[in-house]
Formats: C-alpha cells, sequence, structure tokens
C-alpha cells in the first residue's frame, strides 16, 4: 500500500473499493489489474460526468468493471465491458453478480474489442475506457472516434508505460505495448478534435473529451 492510499483509507475509514476488491472471483487479483487510486478516479469522473454509457475495452477479471458499475448504479447509467478471453470474459460476469443489484448495471461482451466497437450503439455522455491490448490502443480510438459527441470521454490506462517499465517483464509484448501505446499518446495529443491531458494517477491516463463537431 502506497503512502497515498494510506491516507485514503484514514479520511475514508476503509477503502473505497473495499467492496469489489473483496468479491474477487477464484484467485488473486492480477498484478496487471488497474491501481485503486485509478479506481477512485474512474469512479470520480463517472459521478462528475454521469455518463449514460460507459464502455470498458479490456475487463480482466472485473475489477475496474466493478468499480464502473458501482458508480453508474447511483443514478441509472450502464457499463459494457469487453473482453477477448473468456476465462477472464466469465470471471467479470462473476464478479458483477456477486456485487448485487449494483452490478446489474453491467454487461460482459467477449470478442475482438475492434468489431464490437465497431458495432456497439454509443449513447451521448459517454466514457470509454481504455486497458485492452495496448498495441490496439489506437484502433480502439479510430473503432469509436467519429462517432463520439461533444463531451465525451476517453481515459485510456497504462499512459506512462513508454517510461514507467510496466511492461518490461511480458516477453515478447513489450516493444509492442510501448509502441502502442506512445503511438495513442502521441496521436491524441495532435488531434484537435479533443482537448488530451496525460494524469500522474496509477499506470499513468491519458483523459480525452471530445470538444470538436462530431462526424
Amino acid at each position: 500500500m502506497s503512502r497515498v492510499e494510506w491516507y485514503r483509507d484514514q479520511v475514508f475509514g476503509q477503502a473505497p473499493d473495499s467492496r469489489t476488491a473483496e468479491q474477487q472471483p477464484e484467485g488473486q487479483q492480477p498484478d496487471i489489474a488497474i491501481s485503486s487510486t485509478t479506481g477512485d478516479l474512474l469512479e470520480a469522473l463517472c459521478m462528475i460526468h454521469r455518463p449514460r454509457l460507459v464502455v470498458e475495452v479490456g475487463t480482466l477479471t472485473g475489477y475496474s468493471t466493478a468499480r464502473l458499475a458501482r458508480s453508474v448504479s447511483r443514478y441509472g447509467g450502464r457499463v459494457v465491458g469487453i473482453e477477448r478471453d473468456p476465462e477472464y470474459a466469465a470471471l467479470t460476469s462473476e464478479r458483477l453478480k456477486l456485487l448485487g443489484p449494483e452490478g446489474a448495471s453491467a454487461s460482459v461482451l467477449c470478442g475482438d474489442a475492434v468489431p464490437l466497437l465497431a458495432d456497439l450503439d454509443l449513447e451521448h455522455r459517454a466514457l470509454i475506457f481504455l486497458d485492452g491490448a495496448k498495441h490496439e490502443y489506437t484502433s480502439y480510438f479510430e473503432a469509436l472516434a467519429d462517432r463520439l459527441e461533444p463531451g465525451d470521454l476517453i481515459v485510456a490506462d497504462d499512459a506512462y508505460a513508454p517510461i514507467s517499465g510496466r511492461f518490461d517483464d511480458e516477453p515478447g509484448g513489450h516493444q509492442a505495448a510501448v509502441a502502442g501505446i506512445h503511438k495513442y499518446n502521441v496521436g491524441l495529443a495532435a488531434d484537435a478534435r479533443f482537448f488530451s491531458r496525460l494524469v500522474p494517477v496509477g499506470s499513468g491516463l491519458m483523459i480525452s473529451v471530445r470538444i470538436g463537431e462530431a462526424g
């Protein structure tokens, strides 16, 4: 636990994610799951932005999915998680069931994210959370960008991977992951349709809001 997390827990009495963290299906939370502070920010963004639809690309075992579902259930939003790995998709669905009524606001699609995103009906006031295959971040973005409305948000995790060494132990995937994230970061920074900033929370977030007219 970091000093930041320790102090947060002193203020709130317990970690804001204590329920979702405890409701982990079989096995331990994978090391590559989002940090609890990233989860805090995602929950805050949901409560501030109040998206009608949250789309999460890359659910893993559902920790972030559960935190998003818990937030949007407070005002009637919904979450659609997309996960390529059938085992992880099943674990995410199980975790949402364990969450109770709050988990009913979320569903999970299993399959390749790019075609699923292309076919997904988006609602205005959307929040897109990218945490899938890092080398495909730009492909995810391209499947969505022209359909996003002014005010819609895209939040991409692991944005500081090019300098953090986060994927150094990933056999054969380090260069592709780092190159993919850097390409995404540079592309969003230069895209006049979006206002983007890198935020040093967790392993880094690239937060972008659509400001131009929809295509």
